[in-house]
């Protein structure tokens, strides 16, 4: 019974939202690189993976706004000066691009 309950499409939604993100974690947590400078464009990065879109099942998009609450909640209140200097002196972060215009 619980078997056949199963979501296959959720599930298959949850899958593809984790694959996305997987490397946005792998970069954060390398031990031999410093990532001071990754922490402003991933939490931006996320934030754009966690949008809703167009085609998302209501599950999906109650899941993807809990993520960006929880995201908001944890993360952004930890984002300190230091991240946004060393985010502006990396080369490749220098324009902040990675910030939504809006």
């Amino acid at each position: 019974e619980l078997i056949a309950r199963v979501n296959r499409t959720f599930n298959t939604e949850i899958r593809d939202l984790t694959k996305a993100i997987a490397d946005v974690f792998q970069s954060l947590e390398k031990i031999d690189e410093p990532t001071l400078s990754l922490i402003g464009p991933s939490y931006y990065l996320l934030m754009r993976k966690f949008a809703t879109a167009v085609r998302d099942s209501v599950p999906m998009e109650t899941f993807k706004k809990n993520l960006r609450k929880y995201m908001d909640d944890k993360f952004w209140r930890s984002i300190v000066a230091l991240h946004w200097m060393a985010s502006f002196l990396d080369p490749s972060f220098k324009k902040f691009d990675f910030i939504p215009q809006v």
